[in-house]
């Protein structure tokens, strides 16, 4: 009995004895190769790896001739071995994570258009699907999501920020738009968000108002200058409707009061659209919280200021004694 007739055979690479499966048959003389399956693979790949450049312009030029062959054959052996190449590609990609990262993100820096015009293309065609598998992720990993979304703002602030604004610079009236709808669609929604967030931060709130005040003081003082002259109409009618609250009629009780008890001695007398306005100090430089102008109301209110805290009292007063006198100045001619 031959060996090829015998149904195991001993390789003469390693030497181990395998059944006649595991050698392929060589196809000039149509018997069994003399090296198991495994041998021959070390084998070929040594070949491979000592003659790269040769092997693959071998492939090159027998995939350019046999495109169509090569192409049905894939296919074939793709149909019929969809599981061991699926188990195979989950394998690979987990033992090659962070080098097929690296190839990706190389490979879209080489090709940033064609990668967004790709992504475009793709986001069109499964837009539905996409926003909510996005969605469906975020809700499963909240956590993971907010820390990723917190390093990769700090990683590219700059970057981030200059794309925020040159985006809305771009698209102002679009994003104006939307944001009005989305406020009369939610008006109710924002308001207790608000309320709740103020009721939640009222501190910190009050606090980071008085700070920005404090070193905002000209930009502070100039909008509501401007504020007030642009809503003059709107301010007063605000102001009815308050007056007519609990709120608003004690205040004006408060600050009655608080008028009576500063005294009325005015330098001047009354005219059309005029208030009273207290000095509290005359023009010898003496203190007195009775003494005061009748002044434009216009004059009077342009520039914000309080007795008690004393801020913008220099201002207001200068602005009254020299209208003052420059109206009796006028008189005199």
């Amino acid at each position: 009995m031959t060996v090829e007739e015998n149904t195991e055979k001993k390789c003469s690479k390693c030497g181990k004895t395998y059944t006649l499966d595991n050698f392929q048959i060589r196809k000039d003389n149509g018997k069994h190769r003399n090296e198991c399956n495994e041998c021959r693979k070390k084998q070929n790949k040594k070949y491979r790896n000592d003659n790269k450049e040769k092997c693959n312009e071998k492939q090159r030029e027998y995939y350019n001739k046999n495109k169509e062959l090569v192409a049905e054959r894939n296919k074939e052996y793709r149909e019929n071995n969809q599981e061991k190449l699926k188990e195979h590609a989950k394998e690979y990609r987990q033992k090659n994570k962070d080098a097929r990262a690296a190839r990706h993100k190389a490979w879209i820096e080489k090709n940033k258009e064609r990668h967004a015009e790709y992504y475009k293309n793709y986001y069109q065609k499964n837009k539905s699907e996409m926003l909510e598998k996005n969605k469906q992720y975020r809700k499963e990993n909240k956590e993971k999501q907010r820390e990723y979304n917190k390093a990769y703002w700090k990683e590219n602030k700059e970057k981030l920020s200059e794309q925020k604004k040159q985006y809305y610079e771009e698209n102002k009236d679009k994003l104006k738009e939307k944001h009005d709808e989305w406020e009369t669609k939610n008006r109710e929604h924002i308001k207790r968000y608000r309320k709740k967030y103020y009721n939640e931060n009222k501190e910190k709130i009050l606090d980071d108002n008085r700070n920005w005040r404090e070193q905002n003081k000209e930009r502070y003082e100039e909008y509501h200058k401007q504020y007030r002259e642009n809503n003059k109409e709107t301010i007063k009618e605000k102001m009815k409707v308050w007056m007519q609250t609990e709120q608003g009629k004690l205040a004006s009780v408060r600050h009655k009061q608080k008028r009576r008890s500063l005294g009325f001695a005015p330098i001047n007398n009354k005219f059309e659209n005029s208030e009273f306005h207290h000095l509290h100090i005359d023009f010898e430089g003496n203190e007195d919280n009775a003494i005061g102008l009748f002044i434009p109301a216009e004059l009077h209110k342009s520039i914000p200021h309080n007795h008690e805290t004393w801020k913008g009292m220099d201002e207001i007063n200068e602005l009254a004694i020299t209208w003052y006198q420059g109206v009796e100045a006028n008189d005199n001619d």
